[in-house]
């Protein structure tokens, strides 16, 4: 029997990609040093073969997998806030997105966005990407997972 994690997770991150986009330029620029940069033209996987189409720099929030997604978005912004003119200068051309993911073991996690952090997000000018995956255990019942 293999164990395996039956908690939800949480992972959320900031990215800023482009044909053109120079990623050392963006940290020199910002002054933030990022969780992940890669080039145009590298390996995306290496068991596929697949190689990135734009460059990209991101950062990664610093809290742990089981905080709340309010969490993970206080610290992205908080990570961002000293680049924020930088960030959403860049954003008018390349795409700069947030990507919240959820991996949803044991209950839908609460997402509620606050003014403060929509009015953060939108001065950033990204675009906002929510992956939600609900794991329900085969044993469990899609009732008993909501509850």
């Amino acid at each position: 029997m293999t164990s395996r994690n039956t908690h939800n997770r949480i992972i959320a991150y900031y990215t800023i990609t482009g044909a053109e986009l120079v990623p050392g330029e963006v940290t020199r620029r910002t002054r933030l040093t990022p969780s992940r940069v890669w080039n145009r033209g590298e390996i995306r996987h290496a068991a596929t073969g697949k190689i990135h189409e734009n460059s990209g720099w991101g950062i990664t929030s610093r809290l742990g997998e089981a905080e709340s997604v309010t969490s993970h978005l206080v610290d992205l912004l908080t990570q961002l806030d000293a680049a924020s003119e930088v960030l959403a200068e860049l954003a008018v051309n390349f795409k700069a997105y947030l990507t919240i993911v959820i991996y949803a073991h044991e209950f839908v996690p609460e997402m509620t966005f606050d003014r403060d952090v929509l009015a953060k997000l939108a001065a950033l000018r990204v675009e906002a990407n929510i992956d939600f995956y609900c794991l329900v255990d085969d044993e469990m019942s899609i009732d008993q997972a909501g509850e």
